[in-house]
């Protein structure tokens, strides 16, 4: 889960009210650019198109895929003496 906030004098403040239990280990993350006197991170990337929606179409297009034509391509190079059945036995058995 990510929750929001801002710093202000020196402490991190949640935008919306968290209950979280003493103790609880967090993780936080300047959001890059917002703030006018933040310096970019040495050797990143331009992340902020990561967290832009897309639409399928433009996802496909940017991935440069095509939906799939046939039950047969989805396969893809899945061994044809090999169920269903038999590989869902075998992912049981060795998540146990």
């Amino acid at each position: 889960m990510t929750y929001r906030g801002h710093v202000e004098n020196g402490v991190v403040l949640l935008d919306d009210p968290v209950r979280l239990p003493d103790g609880t280990e967090v993780s936080v993350r300047p959001v890059v650019g917002s703030h006018p006197g933040q310096p970019e991170p040495s050797g990143a990337a331009d992340s902020s198109s990561f967290w832009q929606p897309l639409s399928i179409a433009e996802l496909a297009e940017q991935q440069q895929v095509s939906p799939a034509q046939s039950l047969e391509e989805l396969a893809g190079d899945w061994p044809e003496d090999e169920s269903l059945d038999q590989f869902l036995d075998s992912l049981r058995r060795d998540r146990t």
